[in-house]
């Protein structure tokens, strides 16, 4: 079974991931009480959502 982030362990990850991926907003990565693979997943899929949304704003 893996680790369940508390909330501050939350806010550092959410802040060096906002760094990362501009495109993030505090919106995008609120806080769930649920293991860190879940977290991880559940902002992949809003990541590839943004670079879908970029792609298909070059094309139009």
């Amino acid at each position: 079974m893996g680790e369940i982030l508390t909330p501050g362990q939350w806010n550092e990850l959410r802040f060096r991931l906002k760094l990362k991926h501009p495109e993030l907003t505090d919106d995008d990565l609120p806080y769930y009480e649920a293991e860190e693979q879940d977290m991880l997943c559940m902002i992949e899929y809003k990541l590839q959502f943004y670079r879908e949304e970029k792609k298909q704003m070059e094309i139009a």
